[in-house]
């Protein structure tokens, strides 16, 4: 009887991983749990469960501290509004994606200047669906932010190919509408 062999490897990339298996010599790269081949080098840790590739991608930033990543890569944190702006103010910024044929984009919303995410406090967050799959940095979006007289921050962003729009509201005393 002939004996079977098997080898299992595992590519730990900074932004993608796979893991692969050597049968009846091919490799065989193995789907993850969408069906992809590929799977992000992210991994998120909540109270209550790990969430590993594209599910940690997406709470990294509601999670920076409990979030295991590409230390390289910046996390989403740009200064728009600086401190003491004079209210009312509007500013706009334009951001693109970070990987290849990403569909969706997350926008997470923070008060405080650090470059880091988790020394800023965490103010909200929303997504974006829906974006025609591209090359990375292809895809453009416009964020506006808007704070009222009140404290009200309004933040929306919107794809500049189909002129999709999402965003979030949030109150001076930080609760969201």
């Amino acid at each position: 009887m002939a004996e079977d062999n098997h080898a299992i490897g595992i590519d730990l990339g900074t932004t993608y991983s796979c893991v692969a298996t050597w049968q009846a010599d091919h490799v065989e790269i193995l789907v993850n749990d969408h069906g992809n081949r590929t799977t992000r080098s992210y991994v998120t840790f909540t109270d209550s469960k790990r969430l590993v590739g594209d599910e940690a991608f997406n709470q990294a930033g509601r999670f920076p501290t409990n979030s295991i990543f590409d230390g390289s890569s910046e996390l989403f944190m740009n200064v728009v509004i600086p401190r003491n702006s004079r209210i009312p103010v509007g500013m706009t910024t334009s951001v693109t994606t970070r990987y290849d044929y990403q569909e969706s984009a997350r926008f997470a919303i923070y008060e405080g200047e650090n470059r880091i995410a988790k020394d800023n406090n965490f103010l909200g967050e929303f997504t974006l669906h829906g974006i025609p799959p591209a090359p990375r940095h292809v895809p453009k979006f416009n964020v506006y932010f808007d704070m009222d007289a009140n404290g009200v921050l309004s933040v929306s962003a919107e794809d500049m190919s189909t002129g999709q729009k999402k965003g979030i509201k949030i109150n001076g005393d930080r609760t969201k509408n």
